[in-house]
């Protein structure tokens, strides 16, 4: 890919952390759109102040969209957050701020715009493999919000002279990862030899897909003559169950134990068996990362005592803990 210059909205969370170290690596100028000015030496990396949560702070970086190929919109208003955001933040922020993004991507004549959507905007799974016609059945404000914004990119994409692409990530995991989800959490207890407790009947199945592989579909997108939707996923699902004993085959010495919490769990019967094979002829994408071995790195990680992964000094809350989420 020649290198070209990228806006990434979302830069200090989770994967936009990987997505602007994989760019700054491979020699493109980043423009990251943050609600603080960061810190960093990097003088490839320069920061564009505005909030997505006031999309009319917007307006003051349209000038530097003459400088920019690619935008790489991974920021989102996501429902993990304390407290609970007012249902109408979502569209503020995950909508409408993706609609003037675009609409000045248009503007400007940029190239290349990459949407980072969610699997999770179907709803429940009910066709399997899920592939990126099912149909969709959003049941929570932020997934609804996400699917609007999706929407929104496929008419411009079908109407303009722009290559746009959804992206439908599956969930993503890695070293830096934010704590709260169940790798973290069965890691976190194998890793203290507590008991590692699985909700319902442990056969949900959900599909974790590695940052790397993220970074990975983004770069593709961003290249791809065949924009459109797709589905981003890892190499395979693994039920709750499955995922605790693989963890804890990877921790020796744990004196953990794997038990049913006598809980229940309300996506009991959610199975997230991903139809990789648009993606894979379209974008030329597949996993790079095998799960066993993405969890084996994340686990060093943790056990190096680095759990978060930071490559600039923030001056404000990271996105784990903000209040809107980047």
């Amino acid at each position: 890919m020649s290198v070209k210059t990228a806006l990434v909205t979302g830069a200090t969370g989770f994967i936009g952390n990987y997505l602007v170290r994989e760019l700054r690596r491979q020699g493109w100028p980043v423009f990251c759109l943050v609600r603080q000015p960061l810190q960093t030496q990097d003088s490839g990396i320069e920061s564009l102040v505005a909030d997505l949560a006031s999309p009319e702070t917007l307006d003051r970086v349209r000038p530097y969209f003459d400088r920019i190929n690619v935008v790489f919109h991974l920021a989102a208003c996501l429902p993990t957050h304390q407290p609970p955001a007012d249902e109408s933040i979502y569209f503020k922020v995950n909508t409408l701020a993706t609609v003037q993004l675009l609409r000045m991507a248009v503007d400007a004549g940029i190239s290349s715009f990459v949407y980072a959507s969610g699997v999770g905007v179907i709803g429940k799974p009910e066709i399997l493999p899920i592939s990126e016609n099912h149909p969709v059945k959003a049941s929570h404000a932020y997934f609804i919000s996400k699917l609007c914004a999706e929407l929104y990119c496929e008419m411009v994409r079908c109407t303009e002279k722009v290559r746009v692409s959804s992206l439908r990530i599956t969930s993503p995991y890695g070293a830096g990862m934010p704590f709260g989800s169940v790798i973290t959490k069965f890691v976190s207890q194998a890793l203290q030899s507590g008991n590692m407790l699985w909700f319902g009947s442990g056969d949900r199945r959900q599909n974790f897909v590695h940052a790397r592989d993220v970074i990975q579909a983004c770069l593709l997108a961003a290249d791809t003559p065949n924009p459109g939707v797709y589905n981003v996923a890892g190499d395979g699902s693994v039920s709750m169950r499955n995922l605790a004993e693989l963890i804890l085959q990877l921790t020796p010495g744990s004196q953990s134990l794997i038990k049913a919490s006598g809980k229940s769990d309300s996506q009991d019967d959610y199975y997230w068996d991903i139809d990789q094979s648009s993606c894979q002829k379209g974008l030329g994408y597949r996993p790079g990362v095998p799960f066993r071995e993405g969890l084996r790195e994340y686990i060093a990680s943790i056990q190096a005592g680095a759990p978060a992964l930071k490559w600039w000094k923030p001056n404000y809350e990271n996105s784990a803990s903000g209040r809107y989420p980047r």
